[in-house]
């Protein structure tokens, strides 16, 4: 016998002289609160982690500086026919692409606010270099 019954830290018990008296309080687990609602704290905080994954990704797959809603090709044809042209009237535009003339405005308008196009909108016309 290396320790004798009784001696211990914080009430657990070394089980050599008869250890199937002292297993239960080796194996005794307390928990801060019961178990049905520590499963339903766990439950919550995956579930906040979940969608909070799934937000992350989301937002990540979503193309940036792009008009929500339109095509990334029609963005760069706009963007092409306006470099091509000095002025092109807003109907002309429409028309070359197969767009709204207010989609025109709104796209051409994002394109001179962002610097990728050097041009001015007028009333009917895009004007490039101004």
């Amino acid at each position: 016998m290396i320790f004798p019954t009784g001696m211990g830290f914080d009430g657990l018990y070394y089980p050599i002289v008869y250890p199937w008296e002292n297993a239960s309080r080796l194996a005794m687990v307390r928990l801060p609160a019961p178990p049905d609602s520590l499963l339903l704290q766990l439950g919550i905080i995956g579930l906040i982690g979940f969608a909070a994954v799934a937000l992350y990704f989301t937002y990540q797959r979503r193309p940036r500086g792009l008009i929500r809603g339109h095509d990334p090709e029609l963005i760069e044809r706009i963007t092409s026919i306006i470099e091509s042209y000095d002025r092109i009237s807003v109907e002309r535009l429409s028309q070359m692409t197969s767009t709204g003339q207010k989609d025109v405005r709104k796209i051409a308008q994002y394109l001179i606010d962002q610097g990728k196009i050097n041009a001015k909108v007028s009333d009917d016309e895009i004007i490039r270099g101004e």
